[in-house]
């Protein structure tokens, strides 16, 4: 069944499977053309999976301290299916030559399903192949089937290969091998990696040369005649030849499929429009597919703070960013994942929380040795208060009152309740970060936009937001520990309530004219005032969200940026960008006009601007204004290709591109651990609208 609303586009269409899962039917033709390459990608929390429209696999392990990449789309297919028939070879997948040519294939939510004709010399082959990714499970399960259509018989070989070109070796150093019937692996490929295996039914006799794994079975087909079977393809420690045969047997294609249908399912929901449902499915399986769940702390049962925390879902490995972003991400992530997967998003959150020092600050280098005191030209401001903030939002968001007393670890070994630890981010977050001269929070090295990183290094700086955020964050810890009469820092949270007050008269003092400021810089000139012409997009939205100033007020900031928004295609999160070169006291980001944060597309931004317009009255209008960063409305807009995990948002023809120097260009596909948190952004701001 095909969406009527924004249902087809240049690169394919959408349609819905027998379980209401949307898919997305490739135009084949027209990905082959899209620069960069299309790739889905498909994660079961251990492993990661990136397919192209040819069918070649990229696959990667996940869950460790330090992934490795199994296989890879320059070095090889990663897996391959290929039937021999009269001294020739036929590559069913990935699609190497023209007598393979797949008519057809499609991303499904936790699958990729392709297909085609074999064209033989006295016959055709049709053959399906379905990759699919059980969610944490340590293997990819392939399912395939060889149909002869004629009145033919067809005699030759199928060969299956599992290419691990990736995977690092010593150079001259032979592979360790174990070979059984249905059974072909590499042991201890790489450290952290463990056992790198193909596994069939017992008919497949295994080889093993350089660095691919094969299986090989005669082939007989009778005519009109259909063979079918399944593969594991995967990475794990100590990999048994009992346990292979236990979940090759256990493994179920339609069973993988129920169970992401259940998991996605949005359950009590009742939507405006069928296809909105549907972009939030696609969306929240896109999430998933940048989940990397931690395999379990070597204490985890003798250990009550290892064993109470859940596992911990990233977007970005720590290996691939600085860590103030992965600090930043995780709770984020967090906030995304509440309405989407409850306990995904609790494993962020004693994440953050596990780096927390002492004196109740987050570590910024990998040990303990964080100063307690807060230095403003190298510490950012915020990172506590996120913390804080997104604990909030999930404990009054679910409900959740056994998760405030859970037993938590810091960085220095001393175990303590999550409802402590909250109150000790933010008590020094009031007594080292605190406030300025007009009583917003001080910035210091940022606050979380990239473009603001030197206005606050001087110790004077101030921001809007970053105070915003507090407030909101004292709002959700007062109704989560409301009834909590063991809280044993009692006096802080009373203290934190007279300062929560403070910051209100200072949010309120901010308003310019026909919308809040952005802050202030060391130098005390306003950063997103009415003189300059220049609307933040975010501090109008955190301001809704704390309900700052008065109604009147809060009405004009959404007018102000709705209005700059209605001014392109997309709405910005900055109306006016800085030009180059950039402020010498507001930031140090070369950024072109509409690039990243100087004018660029911020999804979180828009997605806290819809819930802060909610939560101020205007629900109807927040609806109306939700479909403008969803992927089905942006592809059917501006034939975005369907980029997997790539940063969809750099790809915009926002009304800014025309003026910059040289054309509007595409960002190159950066590999397959981009900001897959960006699609959770649709779903988290309707479930408020919709709440």
């Amino acid at each position: 069944m095909c969406a009527a609303k924004y249902g087809q586009f240049r690169y394919g269409a959408w349609k819905r499977d027998d379980l209401g899962m949307p898919v997305l039917e490739l135009d084949l033709a027209a990905c082959r053309e899209a620069p960069p390459a299309c790739v889905h990608t498909l994660s079961t929390g251990r492993l990661l999976a990136a397919i192209d429209p040819l069918g070649r696999l990229g696959l990667r392990q996940l869950g460790t301290d330090s992934p490795g990449v199994l296989a890879t789309h320059e070095a090889g297919p990663g897996f391959c299916l290929v039937l021999r028939h009269e001294d020739r070879s036929y590559t069913l997948l990935p699609c190497c030559r023209g007598d393979a040519e797949p008519p057809w294939m499609q991303w499904t939510v936790g699958s990729v399903a392709y297909g085609g004709t074999a064209t033989l010399p006295q016959a055709a082959l049709r053959f399906r192949v379905e990759i699919l990714a059980p969610w944490q499970a340590e293997y990819l399960l392939v399912s395939w089937a060889l149909v002869n259509p004629g009145d033919t018989p067809i005699e030759g070989a199928a060969i299956a290969a599992a290419n691990l070109a990736g995977a690092a070796r010593p150079a001259a150093t032979p592979r360790n091998t174990f070979l059984s019937d249905g059974i072909a692996m590499f042991t201890d490929v790489a450290p952290g990696l463990g056992d790198a295996f193909l596994s069939g039914t017992p008919d497949w006799k295994p080889k093993a040369c350089l660095d691919a794994l094969t299986l090989e079975r005669p082939l007989s087909l009778a005519a009109a005649a259909t063979l079918t079977g399944t593969f594991l393809v995967g990475c794990r420690t100590d990999t048994t030849a009992d346990w292979l045969a236990t979940q090759l047997k256990a493994a179920q294609p339609d069973k993988v499929r129920a169970d992401w249908a259940e998991r996605l399912a949005l359950k009590g929901r009742r939507f405006p429009e069928p296809w909105m449902a549907e972009e939030c499915l696609w969306d929240n399986s896109r999430l998933y597919a940048g989940c990397t769940v931690r395999r379990p702390h070597p204490t985890a049962g003798r250990d009550p703070a290892a064993s109470a925390a859940p596992p911990t879902v990233t977007t970005l490995p720590a290996a691939e960013t600085d860590r103030v972003t992965r600090l930043r991400d995780l709770c984020q992530v967090a906030l995304a994942l509440t309405p989407i997967a409850p306990t995904l998003a609790l494993g962020n959150l004693h994440a953050a929380l596990a780096e927390q020092t002492p004196c109740g600050r987050l570590a910024l280098t990998p040990d303990a040795t964080t100063p307690p005191g807060f230095e403003p030209a190298h510490h950012p401001a915020d990172l506590e208060i996120m913390t804080v903030l997104a604990w909030g939002h999930y404990l009054v968001t679910t409900g959740d009152a056994e998760a405030r007393r859970q037993p938590c670890r810091a960085k220095d070994g001393s175990v303590r309740p999550v409802c402590d630890r909250l109150c000790a981010a933010a008590t020094w977050a009031m007594r080292e970060v605190s406030t300025g001269a007009r009583g917003l929070m001080r910035c210091g090295a940022g606050d979380g936009n990239p473009l603001l990183d030197r206005a606050g290094r001087q110790g004077r700086g101030e921001s809007f937001v970053t105070t915003a955020q507090v407030v909101c964050a004292m709002a959700f810890l007062d109704e989560a520990f409301e009834a909590d009469a063991d809280l044993a820092r009692r006096d802080d949270l009373q203290a934190l309530r007279r300062w929560r007050r403070e910051l209100m008269q200072a949010l309120e003092a901010a308003f310019d004219t026909a919308w809040f400021r952005r802050g202030y810089s060391d130098a005390g000139q306003p950063i997103g005032g009415a003189a300059e012409g220049r609307v933040f997009m975010d501090a109008q939205a955190w301001a809704l969200l704390a309900r700052a100033g008065t109604a009147q007020q809060r009405e004009q900031a959404i007018a102000a940026v709705l209005g700059a928004a209605d001014a392109a295609p997309c709405p910005a999160g900055l109306s006016l960008p800085y030009p180059l070169p950039p402020p010498a006291g507001i930031t140090s980001l070369y950024a072109l006009a509409g690039e990243g944060p100087n004018g660029g597309v911020s999804p979180f931004d828009w997605a806290c601007l819809l819930w802060g317009m909610t939560e101020a009255g205007a629900r109807k209008q927040a609806l109306e204004e939700w479909p403008r960063l969803t992927f089905r409305r942006l592809a059917a807009d501006f034939n975005l290709p369907p980029h997997g995990p790539t940063d969809r948002w750099g790809m915009l023809a926002t009304s800014l591109l025309p003026h910059r120097a040289g054309a509007a260009d595409v960002s190159p596909y950066p590999g397959p651990l981009s900001r897959l948190d960006l699609f959770a952004w649709p779903w988290f701001s309707l479930s408020k609208i919709l709440a």
